[in-house]
């Protein structure tokens, strides 16, 4: 999806907008740049109806667009990526850095940490949706620090109406799709595991500033872990 040739041309076209942001798609034609109809384009990229209508007929593959220093799909790049619901790609020009965010699912493994996108609960919703098909609450997200906070207790006071129940965090039989609660750094639970392979005990997960990966369950995480979630409707 994203060449090293596609890359390239992004990085020229970002470095040609340079401190504003540049936007467009790759479609199945190729590279569609467009121009950004933002009145603050310093800080926004906006695309004109017309032109998205265009990218539609030939087929869109992602649309992307160019941050001058900042790494972060920002909170109006999360909400349109998930709007329109096709993949985002973010170039920051200082560092030459390229971010992926496909709000239709997808792998489950090397996803780019996009707060709200691409994260531990993210993870958990789409294993759900496509391996059960059942769909979990998109709940809204605070600020990252927030969750460290005592009175944040999202996880805890949620579980129950998404259709789980807690067991123990001591001898469970794991089970595919059981969720791993845990607490770090926090007063009250903030990470959430969800077991990938239940007899060889692994799970997977997203942590900040990560990509996702799996990991056998012991020591450090089991360490954190202070209940496990079980889907039972």
């Amino acid at each position: 999806m994203l060449t090293d040739s596609i890359k390239q041309t992004i990085r020229y076209l970002a470095g040609q907008s340079y401190p504003n942001e540049c936007c467009g798609f790759l479609t199945k034609k190729g590279l569609m740049p467009i121009k950004n109809t933002s009145l603050e384009p310093l800080h926004f990229a906006t695309i004109d109806p017309k032109s998205y209508a265009v990218a539609e007929e030939e087929g869109i593959i992602f649309l992307y667009h160019s941050h001058a220093k900042d790494l972060n799909f920002s909170k109006l790049d999360i909400d349109a990526c998930k709007k329109l619901n096709i993949p985002f790609v973010l170039y920051c020009v200082e560092p030459d850095h390229f971010t992926i965010g496909d709000p239709r699912g997808g792998e489950y493994i090397g996803r780019d940490w996009i707060y709200g996108l691409h994260d531990c609960y993210a993870l958990v919703r789409d294993w759900y949706r496509q391996e059960r098909g059942i769909l979990l609450d998109d709940f809204a997200r605070c600020e990252v620090g927030e969750t460290r906070q005592e009175d944040w207790n999202v996880f805890v006071d949620s579980f129950e109406s998404q259709g789980f129940t807690r067991l123990s965090a001591y001898g469970v039989k794991f089970q595919a799709g059981d969720l791993l609660l845990m607490q770090i750094a926090s007063p009250n639970p903030n990470h959430l595991g969800l077991i990938f392979d239940a007899a060889k005990q692994e799970f997977m997960h997203h942590c900040l500033n990560q990509q996702s990966t799996v990991e056998p369950f012991g020591g450090y995480w089991e360490k954190h872990t202070v209940g496990v979630l079980r889907y039972a409707r």
